[in-house]
């Protein structure tokens, strides 16, 4: 997840602080790679737009086997 700080406490805040990101907002491609949920969700958009615009110049930050966010399953953290 891009070197983010992750903190996996329960949070009663609503607002996000800086550049911390809770378990919440994580989830998870089939392979097992970790994506803020966001920054996935703008990724998918920045793809859709490129497609629509120019035909093939797609961007790869998720990778070619996420297609939409049905492919994105959001992440639970057990700390023992």
């Amino acid at each position: 997840i891009s070197g983010a700080v992750l903190d996996l406490a329960p949070s009663k805040q609503t607002g996000s602080s800086g550049s911390s990101c809770s378990g919440a907002d994580i989830v998870v491609c089939p392979y097992g790679k970790l994506y803020k949920r966001e920054e996935a969700l703008e990724a998918l958009l920045r793809r859709s737009q490129q497609v629509n615009s120019h035909g093939g110049n797609v961007d790869n930050a998720l990778g070619s086997h996420v297609r939409g966010m049905k492919d994105l399953h959001p992440v639970r953290f057990y700390v023992t």
